[in-house]
């Protein structure tokens, strides 16, 4: 990769020149390190974006996704300026757990090491479960006589391979060429959304969700929820703000936890060639990448919730028929996007993994900076058939998982 020469010494000096920002923008090396930290917060949370803008309303759902996205960029930010500062005292220090064994001690790393572990697991877990909930429907539709369960663990099993395959790579920043990939794959089903918003948008009387057998309104007239009750989901439709504090909470988690992305960005730092590992352009990266991450959950929050309105549901491709041609291409997309995010959840759990085998066999860090080939394939093999066989037995819905 073609990466600009950068001067460490008078790196303050020239930090926030355009000719530098500039010539960061030509690096493959920078939109790597942007592209990954994207991927890691992309997921299955774009779909839940209309249901949270649903519940805290238009304006506030909105000013929630602006506060959050600035507070993770700062916090991003601050990471990434310890990561720096960790470094000079210890050059071996790549992972968020060891960044926290260096400010906070092993007692508290430990302790961050299982949630991150937990964190990690129960994220691969629920990406197999929302790729049987997106794909199953569409190989029972194809498939005639195939029970839907059965369809459920084809495409669970035969994803897990491709997450194995994908789980092998030795460092995150192999992962550029997914990251990309996965990022236009969310980008199509935003303007599938703002598109169906655009040519039928909720109207009073007239917002009706497309997948059920008797479509529900999801803005009813007076009229309209005297005579069909059940079909009308309420009166308000669209609303700017939520309807009561507890709509107010549900819709938190939803928008904050679909911009996480500190657990890699880390990583992404410390494996980025040492002329971009600098603060300075950490704070680039990492803005450019919430800003991708906050340009394309924005309007598929808002779309989602213009078009379905009081209708829209917690995976929003679910208010689209099945027979529905974009929405299949929609659904294939995230598919993909889920595909490429496993492997970024997985990578930190892999380095803490690895860090406990160094530990039992009391191997320093130095002495095996990168973990063998061996280690990589039947770590990867043990984590994904894990996912596998709790995803067959618990997880039938992405709603149960969460």
């Amino acid at each position: 990769l073609d990466y600009p020469l950068i001067n460490e010494d008078v790196e303050s000096a020239t930090s926030w020149s355009g000719v530098r920002f500039c010539s960061l923008l030509s690096s493959g090396g920078f939109w790597t390190a942007v592209l990954t930290t994207a991927n890691a917060a992309l997921g299955a949370g774009v779909l839940a974006y209309p249901y949270a803008f649903m519940s805290a309303g238009l304006l506030i759902g909105g000013l929630m996704l602006v506060t959050l996205a600035s507070l993770c960029w700062v916090s991003l930010c601050v990471l990434l300026q310890c990561m720096d500062n960790a470094q000079r005292k210890d050059p071996t220090i790549r992972a968020y757990g060891e960044l926290v064994a260096a400010g906070c001690g092993p007692r508290t790393a430990f302790a961050v090491d299982i949630l991150v572990l937990v964190y990690a697991f129960g994220a691969c877990w629920g990406y197999l479960v929302l790729l049987a909930d997106v794909l199953a429907p569409m190989l029972h539709r194809l498939v005639h006589g195939l029970a839907i369960g059965t369809c459920r663990t084809i495409i669970m099993s035969s994803s897990t391979l491709l997450c194995f395959l994908v789980c092998l790579l030795r460092r995150i920043s192999a992962l550029k060429y997914s990251s990309a990939v996965a990022v236009l794959a969310v980008l199509f089903t935003v303007g599938m959304l703002v598109n169906d918003a655009i040519s039928k948008p909720c109207k009073p009387g007239h917002c009706f969700d497309e997948h059920h057998p008797v479509p529900r309104n999801g803005w009813c007239n007076l009229t309209q929820s005297h005579e069909h009750p059940e079909r009308c989901h309420g009166t308000l439709g669209v609303s700017l703000f939520p309807q009561d504090f507890i709509s107010f909470c549900n819709a938190l988690p939803l928008i904050a936890f679909a911009l996480q992305c500190h657990i890699q960005g880390v990583t992404v730092y410390a494996e980025s060639h040492s002329t971009l590992r600098t603060p300075t352009v950490g704070r680039y990266f990492g803005g450019l990448a919430v800003l991708i991450v906050f340009t394309l959950y924005m309007p598929t929050g808002l779309a989602g919730y213009l078009h379905f309105g009081a209708q829209t549901q917690g995976d929003i491709l679910t208010n689209f028929d099945i027979s529905d041609k974009l929405a299949d291409v929609a659904r294939l997309c995230v598919a993909i996007t889920a595909i490429c995010a496993f492997p970024m959840q997985h990578y930190p759990a892999r380095l803490i993994l690895a860090k406990a085998i160094r530990s039992l066999w009391r191997q320093k860090a130095h002495q095996q900076a990168d973990v063998s080939l061996c280690f990589i394939i039947v770590e990867a093999a043990i984590w994904n058939v894990g996912a596998l066989v709790l995803s067959l037995k618990c997880g039938t819905s992405l709603n149960f998982v969460f």
